[in-house]
């Protein structure tokens, strides 16, 4: 497929479950830093750290 799709970037906490999600129109790194830190307003506690994982579209 062609075209332009948006990303999604997922944020959980392991220890909880709490998951929030996240829309990006690219995989541009400022822009994931930005989620992130928009994020950090969407769970009830100070988020400590950040893992990643990238799972490519099957």
């Amino acid at each position: 497929m062609a075209g332009s799709f948006i990303q999604t970037l997922t944020l959980v906490d392991v220890a909880t479950g709490w998951t929030e999600r996240l829309p990006l129109l690219t995989r541009e790194g400022s822009l994931v830093v930005e989620a992130i830190n928009r994020a950090q307003s969407l769970f009830p506690w100070l988020l400590r750290g950040v893992t990643s994982t990238t799972t490519a579209p099957s």
